[in-house]
This record gives C-alpha cells, structure tokens and sequence, in this order.
C-alpha cells in the first residue's frame, strides 16, 4: 500500500477495531492480509482476513463464540 492517505485510512480502521474490542491487538502483514490476535491467550486466537470491515467481522464472531463456549476469557 503506496498511499499514504489509505495507509492512514487503514491504521485509523485497524485501531477502531482495537478500540471497540480492547483485548485485541490488530496489524497489516507484509502481505496485505490484515491480522488481529488476543495476546497471551491460550490456546492462541488469531484470526485474518483481505479487508478491515471483514477483520472487524471476525473479531466480532470469535468473542461471540467466545461468550457462548467460555474459552479465551
């Protein structure tokens, strides 16, 4: 991503998802692919995805299933 403008868009989404999920921890791969994890949980949770909406999605669904199985608390 050359752009610095959508570089900043990107960063500002990434954030805003570390924001409204705080245990989590967001970042860009050099690859393109956007990343979040809950650091130090066990077993580890990660989850990816090619955009930051999709990301946030994904975010959401893990703690849902978090919330309902009670693992990653």
């Amino acid at each position: 991503m050359n752009d610095p403008a959508s570089a900043a868009a990107l960063d500002e989404a990434l954030r805003g998802i570390e924001r409204d999920y705080p245990r989590w921890y967001c970042w860009a791969g050099v690859n393109g692919t956007l990343y979040a994890r809950i650091p130090g949980s066990s077993p580890p949770v990660t989850v990816h995805s090619a955009t930051a909406d999709q990301l946030r999605a994904e975010v959401h669904r893990a703690e849902r299933l978090a919330r309902e199985t009670g693992r990653y608390q």
